[in-house]
């Protein structure tokens, strides 16, 4: 690991979300490029890591190949079966 890729991760391990304390980091020294590779649960989180290496990496590029896989609770949302009679707002009102 050399010294950005320690930053980095260092950086990201302190940044209060564990999700990035467990992404993958690659520096390419030649082509100056950050690749980050891992899972995360949001777009939130994934953009998050992007700024932190960019931060970090100052004027290299950053690859960003963070899969975001929202947590199953997040999922659960209302579908559009999911109406009861009194919130369906196609109802009809008489």
């Amino acid at each position: 690991m050399n010294g950005i890729e320690r930053t980095l991760a260092e950086e990201l391990s302190n940044s209060g979300y564990a999700e990035l304390g467990r992404l993958s980091i690659i520096f390419d020294e030649r082509g100056r490029v950050v690749t980050l590779r891992g899972r995360v649960s949001s777009y939130h989180l994934k953009q998050r890591a992007q700024e932190i290496a960019r931060l970090v990496a100052g004027g290299s590029q950053v690859v960003n190949c963070v899969d975001v896989q929202p947590n199953r609770q997040e999922q659960n949302h209302a579908g559009p079966n999911d109406w009861d009679d009194e919130s369906d707002p196609m109802r009809s009102v008489e």
